[in-house]
């Protein structure tokens, strides 16, 4: 099956895409992790991936994320495996002090 991954979506513009506007509506998660990475611009272009989590390396996050329902056309319609759930993790623009 072909199809556009789309693991992030901007929370400021969720409800105004059509890929997420249903899942914003009334499909939505609660996404463990133990943490996460921030990019930080060098100089020269290049990306400095910094690792961020909690007070300890243990400690869960979660983060507000959709989920989906998406047929596979390739399956027929009665096919156990006939549909894929996607989620998708809500971004926001980095806090000011992050690295």
């Amino acid at each position: 099956m072909q199809s556009t991954r789309m693991i992030n979506a901007r929370s400021e513009t969720v409800t105004e895409k059509p890929s997420f506007r249903t899942a914003a509506a009334k499909r939505r998660a609660l996404i463990p992790a133990n943490g996460y990475y921030e990019w930080q611009k060098n100089e020269d272009g290049t990306k400095t991936p910094h690792y961020l989590h909690g007070e300890d390396e243990e400690q869960l996050l979660g983060f507000a994320g959709l989920y989906e329902f998406w047929p596979d056309p390739t399956k027929p319609e009665d096919a156990e495996d006939q549909w894929l759930v996607t989620a998708t993790i809500l971004t926001r623009a980095a806090h000011p002090s992050s690295p």
